[in-house]
């Protein structure tokens, strides 16, 4: 977590510099509209409004942290309702400052490429590619903070994937074997059903997620008539 929080408080800090600080980045943000703090509005056609953010985060937070599977394990792996309660608080800390920093962030991508979009302009794919474009653009000259980013990505994938790893091989034990099957399972077992099924569980989830991206597309070209 520390890791994954210096990483992005350098390049903020970094980035601030070019921009010309909080004051200027905001005031760009929002002379483009990207700032509402006050929008009440509750027509559910508006992207985003104090209504939809309180409400939508609400149930978001609910489902994390109550009923989703790699976080429940965390707090099984605790000794006592206490310690899971206390780490259930450090998380809530570490990931409040995570979204800020990102908020943050957002803002100033948008004030240091408020005059050439590098994504209209082709030079990244998706939207998605314009934060390490950034880095290795405007900061790439910094010693340290392109592989101090990338040690932060890997961090934070690699902590994800063996969460949702430890969760698959659980579901399948627990409700599959144990439940569907009817199966009483040894330790040892378990351990040998675990290894056998880990080495197909990332392809499986990786060919699930990128289904949608080979899904074709409808085009949003006009028929031609004659």
């Amino acid at each position: 977590m520390a890791l994954v929080l210096y990483a992005p408080s350098l390049a903020l800090s970094q980035s601030l510099i070019l921009v010309g600080g909080f004051k200027r980045a905001f005031s760009i943000a929002a002379q483009g509209g990207r700032i509402e703090f006050d929008n009440v509005s509750f027509d559910p056609r508006t992207r985003h409004t104090i209504w939809s953010i309180l409400i939508g985060n609400s149930f978001n937070a609910l489902l994390t942290y109550g009923f989703n599977q790699m976080q429940v394990q965390r707090y099984m792996c605790v000794r006592s309702t206490r310690g899971a309660q206390a780490a259930l608080f450090i998380n809530i800390f570490g990931v409040a400052c995570l979204i800020l920093l990102s908020g943050l962030m957002g803002v100033i991508l948008y004030a240091y490429y408020a005059g050439c979009d590098p994504y209209t302009a082709g030079q990244v794919q998706n939207v998605d590619q314009i934060f390490p474009y950034f880095i290795m653009d405007a900061l790439g000259n910094k010693k340290g903070i392109p592989g101090l980013f990338l040690a932060c990505v890997f961090s934070g994938s690699l902590s994800t994937i063996s969460s949702g790893l430890n969760s698959l091989a659980a579901v399948i034990i627990e409700d599959v074997y144990k439940g569907l099957m009817q199966r009483q399972l040894s330790n040892l077992v378990v351990g040998q059903i675990d290894g056998e099924n880990r080495p197909f569980m990332p392809s499986t989830t990786t060919s699930l997620a990128s289904e949608p991206n080979n899904m074709e597309k409808p085009s949003t070209t006009p028929p031609t008539t004659k």
